[in-house]
């Protein structure tokens, strides 16, 4: 009908349908999902040369996120990889008391420098979906090995796992260690606790292990450390 054009077209039904989706044409918006859990990522120092010049990091750090946190603020970010340590055995069969205090591990931090006077600094809104698994029995953490640094926001869904060696070392899913609260520091606020808490022999099955709960957020002094009321 004047002024339009009408064009028919006979449809081939045995032909393969195209379609096309083009910016500023059809297409609304564009996103893309990458499942972050198929990414994986280690590092294995054997050590090697002589004498003083040996490397190797077995004592360092571990973190999902950071593994030593000096300074600053860690915010608005996730860890979803297994963190683990001595994953090649090196301190297979050795007495706990030689390897237990060789590190500290943390889903999203290691451990932290004394940042109890710099308010400033925060671990704020993360979330820690990996594992972590010691087998040195060291401090270890949904959140952080050893912390000296105010843990705001942020929850936990992983499983925690090592072999206590004693009352100051050993899997929570909070902190393995946090310094106790003043008047004008918190150690941990606002948190969700989640995951689980356990011994290397959850391993296998983590989800297995017994749920975090109020009682296992800490691993050094929860009782004295650690306020429920302030926490979810």
């Amino acid at each position: 009908m004047y002024p339009f054009r009408l064009s028919l077209k006979i449809i081939d039904e045995d032909a393969e349908p195209k379609a096309r989706a083009r910016k500023g044409y059809n297409r609304i918006s564009l996103s893309k999902e990458i499942d972050y859990t198929k990414i994986a990522t280690r590092l294995i120092p054997y050590g090697m040369g002589e004498g003083d010049n040996q490397l190797n990091i077995a004592s360092l750090n571990g973190g999902g996120l950071v593994g030593s946190m000096f300074n600053g603020n860690i915010k608005n970010s996730d860890n979803r990889g297994l963190v683990e340590d001595d994953i090649v055995g090196n301190f297979a069969g050795a007495a706990a008391s030689n390897s237990y205090d060789r590190k500290r591990m943390g889903g999203l931090v290691g451990g932290t420098d004394d940042l109890r006077t710099v308010l400033a600094a925060t671990i704020e809104s993360c979330t820690n979906y990996g594992n972590v698994f010691t087998h040195l029995g060291c401090r270890t953490g949904g959140f952080a090995g050893h912390s000296n640094v105010q843990i705001i926001g942020c929850s936990n869904q992983g499983a925690i796992l090592g072999n206590k060696f004693n009352a100051d070392h050993g899997p929570a899913w909070a902190c393995g260690y946090s310094s106790n609260s003043t008047d004008t520091w918190t150690n941990i606020t606002g948190c969700s606790m989640g995951g689980y808490v356990g011994s290397l022999e959850f391993k296998d099955n983590p989800t297995s292990a017994p749920p975090a709960t109020v009682d296992n957020a800490l691993s050094y002094r929860n009782a004295e450390y650690f306020n429920p009321a302030i926490n979810n």
